[in-house]
């Protein structure tokens, strides 16, 4: 699959974490959050 047939891109490209993976359900659960770093508002 080439490059360009990507529908979205990969915002953990480039990126490693630390420790177990958590599960989908956590993913999802913390996504609120992730977009609140992401914009700023986690630290107002």
């Amino acid at each position: 699959m080439g490059e360009s047939n990507k529908k979205y891109r990969d915002p953990f490209e480039g990126m490693s974490f630390k420790g177990d993976p958590v599960s989908k359900e956590e993913y999802l659960a913390a996504y609120e959050s992730y977009v609140n770093r992401c914009s700023g508002k986690a630290n107002q």
